[in-house]
Order: structure tokens, then C-alpha cells, then sequence
């Protein structure tokens, strides 16, 4: 299963044990929340978890703020400066686009975990 962070990736409940979780990190700095949402549990429940992390030009934050922006420049100011924005803008507002030559490896990655 491969999804990006969000109430979506719940259905791994759904999933035999050994198989592969792929979860989509969204820009930001959210790899512990992500983890502690999904990535720990899926673990628990015998699954394989791999993350893939999206950097800021896979963002369209990037676009709507350009690179010199504090929320693309600093993500934890912007944590920092409370639940209520890193939720705004990180989680609400933002669309990923992936650059499939990065992600190639966690693909195949998860296919070695299938074989």
C-alpha cells in the first residue's frame, strides 16, 4: 500500500502481515508525527514500513511561497510558532508532486521486501 500522510493510510489495517507500507512524507519536518501516526504501527501490526520524505521543489508550497519563505526556508519556525499553522499549511494546504527518479528507490525497495 502507498499513500501519502493522511486518515487514508488507516486501511494498512486492512493488510496481510509482510506486507509493505509506503507512506508519503509531505515538506515540512513531519517525519515523527508521520511516524507515530502510521509508521509505528504498521510495524507493530508485522507490516514493512518505508517512508519517503518530499522535499520542498516535490511541494507546491514552494510554489505559492517561493524557496526564501520561512515555511519552505525554516520548517521549525514555523513549528515553533504553533500547532495551528504547521496544521494550515503542512497538512491543509499543501499538494505533493513526486519526482518518480527520487522515488524510484523506495519503490524498489518495497519490491525486494515483496519478493
Amino acid at each position: 500500500m502507498l499513500g501519502v500522510h493522511g486518515a487514508g493510510l488507516t486501511n494498512c489495517v486492512f493488510l496481510p502481515t509482510g506486507a509493505v507500507l509506503v507512506q508519503i512524507v509531505p515538506y515540512g519536518r513531519l517525519e515523527d508525527i508521520a511516524r507515530t501516526d502510521f509508521g509505528d504501527p504498521a510495524r507493530d501490526m508485522g507490516l514493512r514500513y518505508i517512508e519517503y520524505g518530499v522535499a520542498a521543489e516535490e511541494s507546491s508550497l514552494m510554489d505559492v511561497f517561493g524557496k526564501n519563505h520561512p515555511i519552505i526556508k525554516d520548517p521549525v519556525a514555523v513549528h515553533m510558532s504553533g500547532w495551528g499553522n504547521v496544521a494550515e499549511w503542512y497538512l491543509g494546504k499543501q499538494d505533493v508532486r513526486i519526482n518518480i527518479e527520487r522515488f524510484k528507490p523506495v519503490l524498489k525497495q518495497a519490491m525486494e521486501h515483496l519478493q
